[in-house]
C-alpha cells in the first residue's frame, strides 16, 4: 500500500530518510540540499519539503565530537553526548511536530500517490549528487560564515565593554561555532547548556546558507525557524541536567 512507502512516525515518502541520514551524519547543508532535491524531482511536496528541512538541518557528528568537544571543551566525550542530544531532541520534536498536525493532514500526506519506487541505485545517485552540491557551494557557505564572523566583532568593536556571557549570546544566535568557542571559554555549566542551545539552533548564519538553496525549489525555512528555535530549547535543557 502507499502508506507502506512511507516513513511511519513522520508521514514522508521513503526516499526521505536519505536526507534524514545525511542530514545526521555530513551535517548542514547537505540534508536541506537533498530535500530540495527531492522537491525538484516530484517525490516530495512543499510541505513535505519544508517538514523534512526541519529534521535533516543538523550539525555532522565529526564537528560536534572533534572540534566542539575535544577542540572548545577539551572533551571528546562532551562532543558524543551533544551530538547525541541534538540528534535525539531533532527526532522527539519530529515526531510530535507530526503527531500534533490535523488527522486530515496526515492522512493526505500517507495516502498520496508518490512516483515509483526508489531503489538503492537512486539512493545512491542522490548521495553523489548531494555531496557534490555541498561541495560546490562551499565558497558560498564560507562567504555567510565570514559574513556573520565580521558582524560580530563589529558588534565586539562598537559595544567593548559587552560581558563575555552577553557576546556568547549573541553570537549563539549569529554564527553557531563562534557561540560554542565563547561558551567554552567561560566553561561553566550554564554555557554548556547555551553550547547546546547554539548546537539545536544552529544560527542564522546556517540559515542564510541553507535558503540559498531552498529558495531555488520552492519551499521556505520559516517552520524550520520555529522548530529549531525550540529544538535548541530542548538542547539546552538536557545538556544543563545530563552532561
Amino acid at each position: 500500500s502507499e502508506t507502506d512507502k512511507n516513513l511511519p512516525v513522520l508521514g514522508m515518502p521513503s526516499c526521505s530518510l536519505t536526507a534524514v541520514l545525511l542530514g545526521a551524519i555530513c551535517g548542514f547543508p547537505t540534508g536541506v540540499i537533498t530535500a530540495a532535491g527531492l522537491k525538484n524531482r516530484g517525490l516530495i511536496t512543499k510541505e513535505q519539503a519544508e517538514r523534512l528541512a526541519m529534521i535533516s538541518n543538523n550539525t555532522g557528528p565529526a564537528f560536534i565530537i572533534e572540534v566542539i568537544g575535544g577542540g572548545f571543551w577539551h572533551s571528546r566525550l562532551i562532543g558524543v553526548k551533544l551530538y547525541l542530544i541534538q540528534i535525539i531532541s531533532c527526532f522527539i520534536l519530529g515526531i510530535l511536530y507530526f503527531l500534533l498536525l490535523p488527522k486530515h493532514s496526515q492522512v493526505r500526506v500517507l495516502s498520496k500517490k508518490t512516483s515509483p519506487e526508489i531503489t538503492v541505485s537512486d539512493i545512491a545517485v542522490y548521495f553523489c549528487e548531494a555531496i557534490s552540491s555541498a561541495a560546490s557551494g562551499v565558497i558560498r557557505i564560507c562567504g555567510y560564515i565570514v559574513f556573520f564572523t565580521v558582524v560580530l566583532k563589529s558588534i565586539s568593536l562598537v559595544f567593548p565593554f559587552m560581558s563575555v556571557q552577553f557576546n556568547a549570546i549573541i553570537s549563539s544566535f549569529l554564527e553557531f561555532t563562534s557561540g560554542c568557542r565563547i561558551c567554552a571559554s567561560v566553561g561553566t555549566r550554564k554555557t554548556l547548556a547555551l553550547s547546546a542551545f547554539s548546537i539545536g539552533f544552529s544560527g542564522l548564519s546556517v540559515f542564510a546558507q541553507s535558503m540559498s538553496f531552498t529558495s531555488r525549489a520552492g519551499f521556505s525555512l520559516k517552520k524550520t525557524f520555529v522548530f529549531k528555535f525550540f529544538q535548541g530549547l530542548l538542547c539546552a535543557v538536557s545538556a544543563y541536567f545530563l552532561i
